[in-house]
């Protein structure tokens, strides 16, 4: 059973003036992120309606709680342009394993194939889980394909329903972080040649590093980084609150060197920036180590084509020289999708920077409500 089967309801449908999405829901470790789009033409949408409703305690706790969810959703949402209780709904990436499987390219049914090789190296019956699968490597004159296997369990997915479901909303579907930036990678760059890009979505506790090529997902790995521990080790060594850490992060970012040191107040401001660029840079040197083995795979799974953009999303992308360092470490542009957003996606209601600066945590949301509404699904 798969993900895209779990309830079919979407169905393909080509794009339709004035067609109203289902309302994409991500909910995050501190955060539920919610986006509605109407579509205007082929590649333009509106943003109808978007909220990111912020809450306390731990994400199970809350799904445990359908009644403080659906108060919680109720009071974010109010005032809000939301025309329906539709959701396409993202499991939480704690109930989800996505593993790459390689298979041989002349088996006769791929779906069974993928269905045997993951029975041995699951817990309990395979009809425990719900299982799907995207192609990654699928050509005929290879000797081995490669297919990325997205596995969750029944009782957990069934739950996760029943939640949204007692919480007043519709599922129409379930899906998966990584799909979802896969569509809204592909809705961006549209009319621009295939191009392979790395999304670095650092969150508090988990950074994900999903590959983009063309309009394949090529690639999706949990690392163990996030802010949490980033602003540990600052107010460790600055001997100061994490709270105050973020602050002066925010302040001062993580910028080089500025050239115009006769200016005092850019002096001193250079001063701290370079004191927390230098206490976290070895953190992010591990984090490269893990990106450095992705772009080896990803330049071997795309016969030498590198990876051409990094795209850094999560509440990371908005510490100020964060995505400076990172591309300065791995030697790759970074691509702030920020731009590429207003050339596709209008929001009249918060217009300029208040709604781009909520692009980063709202990336996932946003795929959400683009499924059925692009090639890709």
């Amino acid at each position: 059973m798969s993900f895209r089967n779990v309830l079919n309801k979407i169905r393909a449908l080509k794009p339709e003036k004035n067609r109203i999405s289902s309302i994409g829901m991500d909910i995050g470790l501190s955060a539920i992120n919610l986006c509605q789009l109407q579509q205007q033409s082929d590649h333009q949408y509106l943003v109808l309606a978007k909220a990111s409703i912020p809450f306390s305690g731990s994400r199970n706790d809350l799904l445990k709680s359908p009644k403080v969810l659906k108060e919680l959703l109720a009071r974010g949402m109010a005032k809000k342009n939301f025309s329906n209780r539709k959701v396409v709904a993202a499991l939480p990436p704690d109930q989800l394993k996505i593993t790459p499987l390689t298979y041989k390219s002349n088996v006769a049914n791929v779906d069974q194939e993928i269905l045997k090789m993951l029975s041995g190296r699951l817990e309990g019956d395979i009809s425990d889980y719900i299982i799907d699968y995207f192609p990654v490597r699928s050509n005929t004159h290879d000797e081995e394909n490669l297919a990325l296997a997205t596995i969750a369990r029944n009782d957990d997915v069934l739950a996760y329903l029943q939640t949204l479901t007692n919480a007043n909303f519709a599922v129409e579907a379930l899906d998966v972080g990584p799909a979802a930036l896969r569509r809204l990678v592909s809705s961006l760059y549209i009319n621009e040649p295939a191009q392979t890009i790395l999304i670095i979505n650092a969150g508090i506790e988990t950074t994900y590093l999903t590959v983009i090529s063309g309009r394949r997902l090529l690639f999706d790995q949990p690392v163990k980084f996030g802010e949490q521990a980033l602003l540990e080790q600052l107010s460790q060594i600055l001997e100061l609150p994490a709270e105050t850490c973020r602050q002066l992060i925010f302040q001062h970012g993580m910028k080089t060197a500025s050239v115009d040191t006769s200016n005092p107040s850019v002096a001193m401001d250079t001063e701290y920036s370079q004191a927390i660029r230098e206490i976290l840079k070895p953190s992010f040197l591990e984090l490269v180590e893990e990106i450095n083995r992705v772009l080896i795979f990803t330049t071997s799974e795309t016969h030498g084509l590198p990876v051409s953009q990094v795209c850094l999303l999560g509440s990371m992308a908005r510490w100020p020289g964060a995505d400076e360092l990172l591309c300065e470490l791995i030697n790759v542009p970074s691509s702030c999708i920020k731009d590429s957003f207003e050339k596709i996606f209008h929001d009249p209601s918060e217009p300029g920077n208040r709604w781009l600066d909520k692009v980063p945590e709202l990336a996932i949301a946003t795929g959400l409500a683009l499924r059925g509404m692009v090639d890709n699904g």
